[in-house]
């Protein structure tokens, strides 16, 4: 976190945790405003990093452990997916039903 200061956003920072709290919030949060169009991808993701160390712990989002992942559909095709094997659906044009992923 001490790598990573904040600036103007520090202040909003213990809101938007408690928004993230099942039970006090809603679970999660939507952040608006940042002006991504006016960065690298490289940036962007560093700066979507930086607030999550803020906000919590990293944590795995994989089976291959990347920490920081985007989700993008890449046109995977199912008949490539079933020969790839392990393909999340979020990489593929395929419907994603309403779920909620294990914490």
């Amino acid at each position: 976190k001490d790598d990573c200061p904040l600036g103007s956003i520090d202040e909003s920072l213990a809101t938007w945790q408690n928004a993230t709290i099942p039970g006090i919030g809603l679970g999660f949060l939507v952040i608006r405003g940042f002006p991504v169009e006016s960065w690298t991808e490289q940036e962007s993701s560093i700066a979507f990093w930086c607030v999550g160390l803020h906000l919590g712990k990293a944590g795995s989002q994989n089976g291959k452990g990347d920490i920081l992942g985007d989700v993008k559909n890449e046109f995977v095709s199912k008949e490539d997916r079933q020969l790839l094997g392990n393909v999340r659906q979020y990489r593929t044009d395929e419907a994603i039903s309403f779920h909620c992923d294990a914490a």
